[in-house]
């Protein structure tokens, strides 16, 4: 038997080589990462590989929020278990605190604040709309409902943000909802 550290080390690898042969704590043979009973610090290392995967080697010539999403998209397609596994699985998360619940999210808060004229109060909710935009299309890439080109994926994230920015920019807008407070 494997003590604990040996476990998670042992099923990381498997996960990253893709092994057709892990089982997770239970015993139950795991087909697809978002099925695993994993240990938290599992999830952690798949975090950690996600957000470099999306921020990393940003281009500062092109626009580092755009590039943010498209490689959230191209993770999805990528690496469609890993991102299963961190955002199509069970959690207890509202959708404000599910994108923004961990470290990783400052830097992402930094490149909004870079994109947008936006203050560091309204950051949060334009990216949590902006997120679930983008995770539905992350999301039907991974399961391959749909196939969409890298001009799609861009001009479509695009028009989201434009959107998003001319909504906050006129909040008289008569097709701007209303909060109820």
């Amino acid at each position: 038997p494997l003590n604990t550290i040996e476990y998670e080390d042992r099923l990381c690898e498997a996960f990253y080589d893709y092994s057709d042969e892990i089982y997770d704590l239970d015993n139950f043979p795991v087909y697809m990462i978002a099925d695993a009973n994993y240990p938290q610090s599992v999830k952690r290392k798949i975090e950690e590989y996600f957000y470099s995967y999306i921020t990393e080697d940003i281009d500062k010539y092109f626009p580092m929020y755009k590039q943010i999403g498209i490689r959230y998209i191209m993770f999805a397609k990528e690496e469609c278990n890993l991102l299963k596994a961190l955002f199509m699985s069970e959690s207890d998360f509202f959708a404000e605190d599910f994108v923004t619940h961990d470290e990783n999210y400052k830097r992402v808060f930094e490149m909004i604040k870079i994109s947008t004229n936006l203050d560091d109060s309204e950051i949060k909710n334009f990216h949590i709309k902006m997120w679930i935009f983008t995770h539905g299309i992350g999301a039907l890439v991974a399961n391959k409902t749909v196939d969409f080109s890298e001009k799609q994926i861009k001009d479509l994230l695009s028009y989201e943000f434009q959107a998003l920015m001319l909504l906050e920019e006129n909040p008289n807008n008569k097709w701007v909802i209303k909060e109820e407070k």
